[in-house]
């Protein structure tokens, strides 16, 4: 099952135009350069870039790696010409560190970018995580283009009972004043659901008439499977349940109404 007809249920794919930010941890960079492709081969022209910091991708990930401000990508971003059989992916950063980073774009210059109309689709990448499975943001995270249409939250479910501590969590300060816990407290449904559901938790500055949608990731296994799809079947807010590393979206709700996810719990 691809992953993008999950996420635009119920929207007309054919005459949208989305703004997608991932936020979170586990599994963000593989997710947004997935449903890339699956645009690509509908005909979209997307583009994929980031507020934060992500690897350079690779070649074949891609059709244009553009660098430099906003000017710079307006001046060197030229439609290649999709076409209804074969889209095209745009990569834009602001320029590559010692790491092999892209360093991140403003999100008032996406904004912009948006604005202009060049791209169908717009995939951002709004948060770090330092390759962990899960995080709470810290007062300046995540950063979010206020244009977003739809901001998707990303869990890394093989943190299950997992410790709580620095190994596990990105933001372990944050994470346990959020969701209540203690350093080395087994990580629970319990507190995933407050760290969901809290203002200062997963979706966080979530613009006020953006789509949520819960992405509960890396459940591979059967048992973190039903464990995921229970904690989706038990909010009411959209949900996907999926193994990104296999290609697999194994359960979905998804909620026609645009949810107040940060006013359920303070």
């Amino acid at each position: 099952m691809d992953l993008l007809p999950e996420i635009i249920k119920p929207l007309k794919l054919k005459k949208s135009q989305e703004l997608i930010t991932l936020v979170g941890a586990g599994g963000k960079t593989a997710t947004m350069f997935m449903l890339a492709k699956e645009l690509q081969a509908l005909g979209k022209r997307v583009l994929v870039t980031t507020t934060t910091a992500i690897y350079q991708p690779k070649i074949k990930d891609y059709d244009q790696l553009l660098m430099g401000d906003l000017q710079d990508f307006l001046r060197k971003s030229k439609k290649t010409g999709p076409s209804e059989d074969f889209g095209e992916i745009v990569v834009w950063g602001k320029a590559t560190d010692k790491n092999g980073k892209l360093q991140g774009i403003s999100p008032e210059d996406i904004d912009k970018v948006w604005e202009t109309k060049a791209f169908s689709w717009i995939l951002v990448e709004g948060d770090g995580a330092k390759r962990k499975s899960i995080k709470a943001p810290k007062e300046t995270e995540p950063v979010i283009p206020s244009k977003t249409t739809i901001l998707i939250g990303v869990i890394g479910m093989q943190v299950l009972g997992k410790p709580v501590q620095e190994q596990n969590v990105h933001r372990v300060e944050y994470f346990t004043k959020i969701t209540e816990s203690q350093i080395g407290d087994p990580m629970d449904e319990a507190m995933l659901r407050r760290l969901i559901l809290h203002k200062q938790g997963l979706f966080k500055g979530k613009p006020g008439n953006a789509k949520a949608i819960l992405l509960l990731n890396q459940c591979e296994e059967e048992t973190v499977r039903n464990r995921a799809i229970d904690l989706g079947e038990r909010l009411s807010i959209s949900y996907l349940v999926t193994s990104i590393q296999k290609r697999k979206v194994y359960g979905a709700k998804i909620i026609n109404e645009v949810e107040k996810i940060n006013e359920v719990e303070k």
